[in-house]
């Protein structure tokens, strides 16, 4: 899969790809925006799989961008990480 070139908003990813991205970076963690208005709609309590419904349904709860720079999965604005990946 590539999501360097995806809208988000206007293209969600479906639960089976955010499980995918999760599974790759190791937990869902990273993929959360918190910055998000929507995020504070929720309580701490959600399992992943209520996590990855609410952010195919709502894709603003998604941190981005989502960038693969030779084989990195690289999540939000990291200039360190842009940095090491390039």
């Amino acid at each position: 899969m590539e999501f360097d070139e995806r809208d988000l908003i206007a293209s969600p990813l479906s639960v089976e790809e955010i499980g995918s991205l999760r599974n790759e970076l190791g937990s869902l963690v990273p993929l959360i925006s918190k910055k998000s208005p929507k995020f504070r709609q929720y309580g701490p309590g959600l399992s992943d799989e209520q996590w990855m419904e609410e952010m195919a349904n709502e894709p603003r709860l998604i941190k981005r961008p989502i960038w693969r720079v030779n084989q990195q999965l690289i999540v939000g604005f990291d200039p360190h990480e842009w940095t090491k990946a390039l």
